[in-house]
């Protein structure tokens, strides 16, 4: 059991030092930043029940307590959020950890909603 713990310790070490390097040369943001907009084009296929927050026009990169969510949606019916999330790589403990940070903000600004996330990877 230890030495399973201590494998995946270093696998997320490694992902981790292998995304900081990835997002200093600017690999990481350009990938998300490529996905996004195929991503927001399908939306109505991948996410039947949710449109793009605000219109299409407020939901892409949404400023939330000085940070950014990639795509927030709205349920058609309007009672439920959707934050979509897109990194390349490994996913590691900060990738949850922003996620939940996401979540209670999205709860303290829109107390009357159901959040839910949405994380899309790819290597």
């Amino acid at each position: 059991m230890l030495q399973q713990q201590k494998a995946t310790q270093k696998r997320f070490t490694h992902a981790t030092e292998h995304e900081e390097k990835n997002t200093q040369a600017g690999s990481i943001f350009a990938y998300e930043k490529d996905l996004q907009p195929s991503l927001c084009a399908q939306i109505t296929e991948l996410f039947p029940e949710y449109q793009i927050f605000g219109n299409g026009l407020l939901g892409i990169e949404y400023q939330i307590g000085g940070r950014r969510i990639d795509v927030l949606l709205e349920s058609k019916d309007g009672q439920k959020l959707l934050a979509v999330e897109l990194k390349s790589g490994m996913a590691d403990f900060k990738v949850f950890g922003q996620i939940s940070m996401y979540i209670g903000l999205l709860t303290e600004q829109f107390p009357n909603k159901n959040i839910r996330r949405y994380c899309c990877w790819w290597h």
